[in-house]
């Protein structure tokens, strides 16, 4: 009966909700004609909203609907379940891989091959070239995701090798539908997670819209045995401290303003933290990200638009873990083995506040961090000559810097020496759509 009681509380998350929702028209996908299909809007392929008969690139399209209809939870979900995705469907490199795969016909081992686009604005990290916050992507205002599968390098630059994944907000309401906010909560017995999360969207005045959602998590973490014979088998938690999400988009005609934040804080394995019993606060995987941007778009005449964007984005990562010291020879070349082949432990003074004062130990603390920063602005100008025929002139500028360094540490480091430094990429866009 206990097991019974557990598997429904998992299984069921003790989830709650509360809706106020004044009315509803949903459309189903499956009843969508294929003409209807191939006039749905995307904006991805040329960065300016056409028709998908109309643009020079083979676009997947996952809407509202269908993210409600599967019961995704997060971004991470939602790729994996894509036809063709990969083998082994163990990543679109939303979270970190644990081998090789194959996805698409091109080889990626990192998410630095795939470009993460928030209603069209850059999301990968600079330095890592990774993804924005692991995988706690919201999914509750989404208007649709866009994926260009292979490569989008020539008009976005950085990190578009493998594939263009751009999620875009709602902006505005259904027909009939009238302002909503949601909360829930949910509860894991086994590794003791809790998690609350809302959503809104609401109407301001005629003319605009606001939506956002965001996510508060934590959890103790799973109990797991370690076994190592040199230091000794140990019972380790691989909890999450805290995890904070959250996006919030505003629409006002033609003018799109949006934000996105994660921070977050987990313990590590790294090193030989999974084989150390310790329980020590500063050994932890950290990170955060923050992002604005906005866009605009007129029109000079029938013909003409013009389109232009901007963005800032900063995040920073950082890793602390134990690092264990070994004997070696006087020449530091080799190191030294007891009779069973075992390397024997040294022991380093250390000023370790935590213990008050200085402190003997073979592990001492170490890690390693980066601040980076990314500034990006576009300018668009798309000129319809003839019937669907477009002719789109443009330009792209990317500033990334990498602004400051941390490395937590018990060494003594004297000196230690960063230099900031940052690289401009310009993109002109000439495309002729026909």
């Amino acid at each position: 009966m206990k097991w019974i009681s557990i598997i429904f509380l998992t299984s069921f998350a003790c989830l709650f909700s509360y809706k106020h929702v004044f009315a509803q028209n949903e459309e189903k996908v499956y009843d969508f004609s294929l003409d209807e299909i191939m006039n749905v809007a995307v904006v991805t392929a040329t960065k300016s909203e056409k028709k998908q008969d109309e643009i020079p690139a083979i676009i997947e399209v996952i809407t509202r609907e269908q993210i409600k209809n599967r019961g995704y939870q997060n971004l991470g979900q939602l790729l994996n379940d894509i036809a063709d995705n990969n083998s082994d469907r163990s990543n679109w490199g939303i979270g970190e891989p644990t081998n090789q795969n194959v996805g698409f016909g091109y080889r990626f081992d990192t998410g630095q091959n795939i470009l993460l686009l928030f209603n069209g604005q850059r999301l990968n990290a600079f330095l890592p070239g990774n993804r924005f916050g692991g995988e706690e992507y919201l999914l509750d205002n989404i208007e649709k995701i866009e994926i260009i599968r292979g490569p989008g390098s020539a008009i976005y630059g950085p990190n578009a090798f493998t594939a263009v994944i751009n999620i875009i907000s709602r902006s505005k309401l259904d027909l009939n539908e009238g302002n909503s906010f949601m909360v829930g909560g949910e509860y894991s017995p086994t590794s003791l997670g809790y998690i609350a999360n809302g959503s809104l969207i609401s109407a301001i005045g005629s003319e605009s819209t606001i939506s956002g959602a965001f996510r508060f998590g934590t959890e103790r973490g799973q109990e797991i045995q370690v076994e190592n014979a040199l230091f000794g088998d140990q019972v380790m938690q691989d909890g999450v401290n805290h995890a904070i999400d959250g996006d919030l988009f505003f629409n006002h005609k033609k003018l799109n303003i949006y934000s996105k934040f994660t921070n977050q804080e987990r313990k590590t394995f790294t090193g030989f933290n999974g084989v150390n019993d310790s329980d020590m606060d500063e050994l932890t995987l950290s990170m955060y990200a923050y992002s604005v941007g906005a866009d605009y778009s007129f029109s000079v005449s029938e013909k003409f638009q013009i389109k232009t964007s901007a963005g800032w984005h900063q995040d920073n990562w950082t890793e602390v873990a134990l690092i264990p010291l070994f004997k070696t020879n006087d020449d530091v070349t080799e190191l030294i083995y007891d009779e069973d082949g075992f390397p024997i432990l040294d022991t380093i003074q250390v000023f370790r506040n935590r213990e008050g004062g200085i402190v003997e130990t073979s592990f001492f603390i170490d890690g390693q961090g980066a601040d980076t920063r990314t500034l990006d602005g576009e300018v668009q100008f798309t000129y319809n000559y003839l019937n669907k025929n477009n002719i789109i002139l443009g330009v792209n500028m990317i500033n990334d810097k990498v602004i400051g360094a941390e490395r937590p540490t018990e060494l003594i480091l004297d000196p230690f020496m960063f230099t900031s430094f940052s690289i401009i990429t310009i993109l002109p866009i000439i495309g002729f759509l026909t």
